[in-house]
């Protein structure tokens, strides 16, 4: 007696692991991609907090602009002749969508600042970094 096919036991067994695995691996992308957007957010509040605290300890200025062809945040810090000191590039992920308002500036000696608001979005997470305009706190949310 020769047996050449499989048992529907056996079939259900095979497709049940291989469902149980694909759903544990595609979990696994999107949390790795929650990681990866939240990473981001912090990289760019950190890198703007470090930007206006040069400016308001060297008189200077930093401006925060997004870039739609490169799809990343620029930081560029002023001195007090308008002339650039430091860039700090933050490449954006494809899964990472930005809107800028209007750029985000702060001006030496604590006074005021350009407020707005910058948002990223993935999938239905979403963060915003705002700036007040006259203290120039910089709040994520």
């Amino acid at each position: 007696m020769n047996n050449k096919g499989f048992t529907l036991l056996e079939l259900l067994l095979v497709t049940t692991l291989t469902f149980c695995i694909g759903s544990v691996s595609l979990w696994s992308v999107n949390y790795i991609r929650d990681l990866r957007f939240e990473v981001v957010v912090d990289e760019i509040y950190q890198s703007f907090v470090q930007a206006r605290n040069i400016s308001y300890a060297t008189d200077s200025s930093a401006v925060l602009t997004y870039d739609e062809q490169s799809h990343s945040i620029v930081i560029r810090t002023f001195n007090e002749h308008h002339l650039p000191f430091e860039n700090i590039l933050i490449e954006l992920p494809s899964f990472v969508e930005a809107n800028l308002n209007q750029s985000l500036r702060f001006n030496g000696n604590l006074s005021s600042a350009s407020s707005g608001t910058l948002t990223l979005t993935h999938g239905n997470r979403t963060r915003s970094m705002t700036v007040r305009p006259v203290s120039g706190k910089i709040t994520l949310y």
